[in-house]
C-alpha cells in the first residue's frame, strides 16, 4: 500500500492515501451483488436467500485491517455500518444485529 505520514507528531500512525485503484476480491464479486458505493464503502449483498447479509467493503487499496484505515476512515466506516444496520432493523425488525470483520477467505478489510 502507498501511504505517507500525515502532518506533524500529532498524526504519526495516522495514513494519509495515495490515489489507487481500488479492485474488489475476485470472491466479492462471485458471491454479493452490488448494491451501492456510499463514501467509503462498497455495499455488497451475498448471494444467501436464507438470511439478510449485507458487506461493506472500504475501498482503500491494499487496507486488510480497520486499524490501517485513517481516523476519518474509520469515522466514516464505523458510521456507514450504523446506517447499514439501522436500514436491516426497519426492514427485517431482527432480533440482534451482529457486526464484524471478516478476511479469512479475502484479503479485504470487510464489515458485516
Amino acid at each position: 500500500m502507498d501511504a505517507v505520514f500525515a502532518g506533524g507528531p500529532a498524526n504519526q500512525g495516522h495514513f494519509a492515501y495515495t490515489k489507487m485503484k481500488f479492485t474488489l476480491h475476485y470472491r466479492l464479486q462471485e458471491d454479493t451483488v452490488e448494491i451501492i458505493r456510499i463514501k467509503l464503502s462498497r455495499v455488497l449483498l451475498m448471494n444467501d436467500s436464507s438470511f439478510p447479509w449485507i458487506v461493506l467493503v472500504p475501498e482503500r487499496e491494499g487496507v486488510q485491517e480497520v486499524y490501517e484505515l485513517n481516523s476519518e476512515d474509520r469515522f466514516v466506516l464505523i458510521e456507514e455500518i450504523a446506517a447499514a444496520s439501522e436500514i436491516i432493523r426497519q426492514l427485517y425488525l431482527p432480533d440482534k444485529i451482529n457486526i464484524g470483520a471478516l478476511g479469512n477467505l479475502v484479503p479485504s478489510c470487510i464489515y458485516t
